[in-house]
């Protein structure tokens, strides 16, 4: 069975989330950093500790919306060492922040081509074409993903599905998640992402068995509780509904959540 590679929700480790809850401020980061490259024994310097360093503080700057420092650091961190993704990866999440489309795919491009295994780049590339609605590149990067195997086109069917859905267009993106849910039957993003899209149209038969399948494989999140709770309201099921608030209600990180305040709980 294929590995599943979870996306969204959280999606793989995302850039600015990753390294943002670091707990350095920036001028620290920037002294540490400017010491670590100074600090040599013998002929090697610290090169990694010095890219890690840099990849945080361009992190920080990002998150904090300083996109000419964050880019400038990321550009370092690439200088330092070209080989490793993240920093073309924060560099390429700065231009999309910016809306430079040129830069992001220019950037994008590298790095898929660098490292064509890296699935998060492959996934974040299709989402960056989305956004900005480069169609013919989307597809045609769709097509890359699934000549590279199983996993790779489960994460195409999911990128696909993630971009209809986006743009409203929902029986498209039914189509792309029922393609991934062939490729993998316990596909978190796809389960969840078509049991959203059963509630919405009213299908709460549906929408109920994607959310068992994903509590049966998954742990569970106050999303899913919450279209457990809709889907069963929907089926006048009172019995699965009560079972859903009772989870619910019985941890802070579910009842204090802005699912559970959404349904009045």
């Amino acid at each position: 069975m294929q590995k599943q590679q979870k996306l969204q929700l959280p999606v793989l480790i995302s850039f600015v989330l990753f390294l943002s809850a670091c707990s350095l401020s920036s001028g620290e980061v920037e002294e540490t950093t400017t010491r670590e490259v100074a600090k040599s024994t013998g002929m090697t310097t610290n090169y990694d500790k010095a890219y890690q360093n840099y990849l945080q503080l361009g992190a920080q700057y990002y998150a904090s919306g300083n996109y000419e420092m964050a880019e400038a650091r990321l550009m370092r961190a690439i200088e330092i060492n070209a080989e490793k993704p993240e920093a073309w990866h924060g560099l390429a999440n700065v231009y999309e922040a910016q809306q430079n489309i040129a830069a992001g795919e220019q950037v994008y491009e590298k790095l898929i081509n660098a490292h064509p295994t890296y699935q998060q780049g492959y996934f974040d590339y299709a989402k960056f074409l989305c956004k900005f609605n480069r169609n013919a590149e989307r597809k045609k990067l769709y097509e890359t993903m699934r000549a590279k195997g199983p996993e790779f086109q489960n994460l195409a069917a999911t990128a696909e599905g993630n971009c209809e859905k986006e743009r409203g267009n929902s029986a498209g993106a039914r189509a792309a998640y029922q393609q991934s849910l062939n490729l993998n039957d316990k596909s978190p993003d796809a389960l969840l992402s078509l049991a959203q899209i059963a509630v919405e149209q009213g299908n709460y038969g549906e929408a109920l068995s994607h959310i068992q399948t994903l509590h049966t494989y998954q742990a569970v999140t106050p999303e899913t509780l919450k279209l457990g709770i809709l889907a069963a309201r929907g089926l006048n099921d009172a019995a699965a509904e009560q079972n859903f608030i009772r989870i619910m209600r019985s941890q802070k990180r579910f009842s204090t959540s802005p699912q559970a305040k959404e349904l009045g709980l």
